[in-house]
């Protein structure tokens, strides 16, 4: 496993949403990963910030806030 910050970051550009997805703190193998979905590029003031050590529940997390991004649920 790779314990890197940056892992993956997806923006939809219309609604200016962008999904950040990292490691923390980069390089613990005791860290966990994060997912920040952010707004506008408010950095500290995300809409979501989900934190788990599980590799699925990040992944299904990170497909849910992708999709709810894509319907236009999150503004």
């Amino acid at each position: 496993m790779i314990f890197t910050e940056s892992l993956f970051q997806a923006i939809h550009k219309s609604r200016n949403i962008l999904i950040d997805l990292g490691w923390y703190p980069e390089g613990d193998p005791k860290g966990n990963f994060g997912i920040e979905l952010i707004k506008n590029y408010e950095w500290e003031k995300p809409l979501e910030s989900i934190n788990s050590k599980d590799k699925d529940e990040i992944i299904e997390k990170l497909e849910l806030l992708m999709l709810m991004v894509e319907e236009g649920d999150i503004r």
